[in-house]
């Protein structure tokens, strides 16, 4: 197969570029080659090396004659669509572009399949107010707690970082549990959620 490949010299502002990018819909990841000359003592700066640790995993090294190389590899798990969590059984809002949980409770998605390694979760969601506190959300991978977080009034990414030290398949979970109404009010602690992703793994040992 033929891809096509971007030829440019490694800077901080390039390799930031290449991984604030994403890959397209149908490519599970993209991969970065760095190539050097001459002598097989890395020419890459420290902070270039450290970026490349850590936000890519080496997945092949080649030597040529006075030429070597690594290709780092950056996967991406597609995105879940929240509209089918729970089997596709969850209350969606007015406009229908997020769900609303109302009460306590989780939604959870089918199984995802994870290699070994770090990854990040973002999770696109707002919560409405009730005695001055909003929606608390905690998310699990698998049977193992990964995170928790606050949500304010407005649509916003809020990212967890987690590592699994096996591949494993694991359903996503997503908690709501302080959930109140206050009949005075009339203010109704609610959750809404637009969309989940996750991207990894990320320096990934081989």
């Amino acid at each position: 197969m033929n891809y096509p490949v971007n030829i440019v010299r490694l800077t901080e502002d390039s390799l930031r570029e290449i991984v604030s990018s994403d890959s397209a819909a149908n490519f599970t990841g993209y991969g970065v080659w760095v190539l050097q000359g001459h002598d097989e003592v890395s020419a890459i700066g420290s902070e270039l090396e450290r970026i490349l640790q850590e936000e890519f995993t080496i997945i092949r090294e080649a030597k040529f004659v006075g030429v070597w190389g690594r290709l780092y590899f950056k996967y991406r798990i597609p995105e879940l669509d929240i509209f089918n969590f729970n089997g596709g059984q969850v209350t969606t809002s007015h406009d229908g572009e997020s769900i609303v949980m109302f009460t306590n409770g989780v939604v959870e998605s089918a199984p995802v399949s994870f290699p070994q390694g770090r990854y990040r979760l973002f999770i696109y969601c707002k919560g409405t107010e009730a005695d001055g506190e909003f929606p608390r959300v905690k998310v699990q991978i698998g049977g193992s707690k990964i995170g928790s977080l606050k949500t304010t009034n407005v649509f916003q990414d809020f990212r967890l970082d987690f590592s699994l030290e096996h591949a494993e398949s694991a359903n996503v979970r997503i908690f709501f549990d302080n959930d109140a109404f206050n009949r005075e009010t009339g203010e109704d602690r609610n959750l809404f959620i637009k969309s989940v992703m996750i991207i990894g793994p990320y320096g990934q040992e081989e």
